[in-house]
């Protein structure tokens, strides 16, 4: 396939617009001396306070034993600590610390700031529409 055919090929143009929006993300959180992975964690477990360990691998996922090393290295930042599930003496309930709280707050508005910026060239049916057809996209492909 020519690279002029590869851009009108609805498959490469998602997987394409999908590696650069992670590059340019990623340098974003760079700054916030914070790996991808370890920003989208941060943002989950803000969500969740007290997710699983299990559970959060399932919804970034990502392998249990790299979940278990991510979450060493933010534990070992200070940003987050595990306690015993008191109903499952197997499971770890992961929790933001305090020192996690302004770092949050601050991937937040990155998030925002960047998500305006990549789209800000759409007009807001533009970007309603392609929120549309990117859901029936995702859909469908779920249904697979």
């Amino acid at each position: 396939m020519s690279a002029a055919e590869q851009l009108q090929n609805p498959g490469f143009l998602l997987a394409e617009a999908h590696r650069q929006l992670k590059r340019a993300f990623a340098a974003r959180t760079d700054e916030l001396s914070l790996s991808l992975s370890q920003a989208k964690a941060l943002i989950l477990i803000s969500k969740h306070q007290g997710v699983k360990q299990r559970e959060l691998a399932d919804h970034l996922e990502i392998k249990p034993m790299t979940m278990a090393k991510l979450i060493d290295q933010l534990a070992e930042m200070e940003l987050v600590c595990r306690k015993p599930d008191p109903n499952d003496r197997r499971a770890h309930l992961i929790l933001l610390t305090e020192k996690a709280e302004p770092i949050v707050i601050q991937v937040k508005k990155t998030t925002q700031s960047f998500i305006e910026e990549v789209f800000q060239d759409l007009s807001d049916e533009e970007n309603q529409e392609l929120v549309r057809m990117l859901n029936v996209v995702r859909n469908r492909l779920m249904s697979l």
